[in-house]
């Protein structure tokens, strides 16, 4: 069995020269309000056309594990704002991930001053894992955050959309182990958060530089050679945006379920960003931005010429792409709509 000592990595200060050279500094930090008041957290991402059935938001964790965040984008968390629920506390999210080892002063030259240090975010709630989620990863979770609600829909039958972006700490030394972090979004107790194309829940052993690395953001220097995002948070990997599908839901009431959580120990915390959500489409609509709710703004997305047509002709608008930064062969960048179609 593998042990896990929590450390600090030092790369040299040449490193640090090299990445922060190809970096834009132009990003900042995302910005957090922490919160476990599950009906402020509901109300943060309940979109139009659900009612929240009054008093039934419960949270489950301890205090700093959920809160409210802004500044997304710049942080290039591809989410701007929404809510966070973490195994750890929200408050040590915040970035950089990477910082200069200072020079003590009055002391002779250091060999770590100058270098580039990860910084590991890590704290132990205390908490008890979720048996849901224990069973998607395969081993037992520790230290859960967990958010649920019951909400209706009105007659009809209804498409819902749910964009989040999943991070964790153990990347990228920890994939492919027991230490399998994980996040579920349940629809009346059924996952619908899985891995896109296939049935498999969002993991660090399911979403990595290894095995659908596509869908995965390096975010930690590294002697591997996979590119650093440098973006300003403080996790060492993440997802790009995922969209969770419910289609066809029927009208009545219904019971939503967030949980994130941390696997076969409370060392290193995972994270969920979630946006605004709500009533997409009625059934039948295709793609995947529906029609009748295409959102006004920018996604930080992975690019390529197929899917920037794909979504301009599917969200019936006009859509130019603005490059953020070329993280190995994949192009990140923003969509914006500038206008609907006729």
């Amino acid at each position: 069995m593998m042990s896990k000592i929590l450390s600090i990595s030092l790369i040299t200060a040449m490193s640090l020269l090299l990445v922060t050279s190809s970096m834009n500094n132009a990003y900042a930090t995302v910005s957090i309000t922490p919160t476990t008041n599950a009906a402020t957290l509901t109300s943060t991402i309940l979109g139009p056309g659900l009612t929240v059935v009054g008093g039934s938001e419960v949270f489950l964790g301890a205090m700093g594990q959920g809160g409210t965040f802004t500044s997304g984008l710049s942080s290039m968390l591809g989410i701007d704002s929404g809510i966070v629920l973490t195994s750890g506390n929200v408050n040590q999210i915040p970035g950089p991930n990477n910082f200069v080892v200072p020079q003590p002063v009055g002391e002779t030259l250091s060999e770590d001053a100058g270098a580039f240090t990860d910084d590991d975010i890590s704290m132990i709630m205390g908490t008890a894992g979720d048996a849901g989620l224990t069973a998607l990863a395969g081993f037992q979770t520790f230290d859960a955050a967990v958010l649920s609600f019951d909400f209706t829909l009105p007659a009809g039958s209804h498409d819902l959309v749910v964009k989040y972006v999943f991070a964790s700490e153990e990347y990228i030394d920890w994939i492919n182990t027991n230490f399998n972090d994980v996040f579920s979004y349940e629809l009346d107790g059924t996952n619908i958060a899985l891995t896109p194309g296939t049935n498999n829940p969002v993991t660090i052993n399911t979403i990595n530089p290894t095995i659908n690395s596509a869908l995965y953001i390096n975010n930690v220097v590294n002697s591997n050679g996979f590119p650093v995002a440098g973006a300003d948070h403080s996790f060492d990997g993440y997802t790009v945006v995922l969209m969770a599908e419910a289609m066809g839901v029927a009208a009545g009431q219904h019971t939503m379920k967030f949980a994130v959580a941390d696997t076969f120990d409370g060392i290193l915390d995972a994270a969920v960003f979630i946006e605004a959500f709500g009533l997409m489409c009625p059934e039948g609509t295709t793609g995947v931005v529906p029609n009748c709710e295409a959102p006004v703004g920018g996604e930080f997305l992975p690019i390529d010429t197929t899917a920037l047509l794909l979504a301009g002709a599917q969200t019936n608008a006009v859509w130019i792409m603005s490059a953020l930064a070329v993280i190995g062969s994949i192009a990140f960048g923003a969509l914006y709509i500038t206008s609907k179609k006729n």
